[in-house]
């Protein structure tokens, strides 16, 4: 008894293809680019055009004026907000805490201007941030009951401490 197998091999023509297609993914330096797509939450406008559209929208409805105070006061609170965690996450990134390189007075986030980026760096280099920087971090490893716990109950903590402490 003979078995004959039937196999068909991809044309060179078509593999030559795939392999040029490949290849032009390869960056310089060997590695393949993960995706074309951005990465990371880049939001088209900055929050005070954002604030300002808010302002102009809601202010245009009938009836919000007898409101526009709270308003104005979420907004504003919203907004400051935002700011917060935008510098925090600037100082996270960008911040070289090294005193007298003047390579840390150059941000690499294009939205930020060379003068704010220098005003923040003399501010967070000041000796009284640092000392405040410094309580609120001690503080914080003193906590004993955190804000947070994860994915673990305020109860099931709570009886943990008193099984750890029922001596007292």
């Amino acid at each position: 008894m003979v078995f004959e197998l039937n196999v068909q091999t991809t044309s060179r023509r078509l593999a030559d293809r795939k392999v040029e297609r490949f290849m032009k993914n390869i960056t310089k330096r060997g590695a393949v680019p993960e995706t074309t797509a951005k990465k990371g939450k880049d939001y088209p406008v900055g929050p005070i055009l954002l604030g300002f559209f808010i302002f102009v929208v809601i202010g245009s409805y009938p009836g919000t004026l007898a409101k526009a105070d709270d308003i104005k006061e979420v907004i504003l609170e919203k907004l400051h907000e935002r700011y917060r965690s935008f510098k925090y996450k600037l100082k996270k990134q960008w911040y070289k805490p090294y005193k007298g390189m003047e390579r840390r007075h150059i941000c690499g986030n294009k939205h930020v201007h060379p003068g704010q980026w220098r005003a923040l760096v003399m501010k967070w280099d000041e000796t009284k941030t640092e000392e405040v920087a410094e309580t609120n971090a001690t503080n914080r490893q003193a906590l004993k009951l955190h804000q947070t716990t994860g994915t673990r109950t305020y109860a099931h903590m709570r009886y943990e401490w008193v099984m750890k402490h029922a001596n007292l």
